[in-house]
């Protein structure tokens, strides 16, 4: 099966912050509500996993 837009982004974004930052998921999800963002680690899990769609303004969140 082949993979949408969506999972390719949210697989390279979140993967890029998560393991090459070295930034644990629970340390991810508290940089994102900072900004103002409703996320916990589970947030995180589940979207690195495909099951949560992020919206644009998440995805900025997780490029700054």
């Amino acid at each position: 099966m082949s993979q949408t837009p969506h999972e390719i982004v949210v697989g390279n974004v979140g993967r890029f912050l998560a393991d090459w930052r070295g930034m644990a998921q629970d340390k991810l999800a508290l940089r994102m509500r900072s900004m103002g963002f409703s996320w916990h680690r589970r947030t995180v899990y589940e979207t690195l996993q495909g099951r949560r769609r992020i919206n644009i303004d998440e995805l900025y969140g997780l490029a700054l």
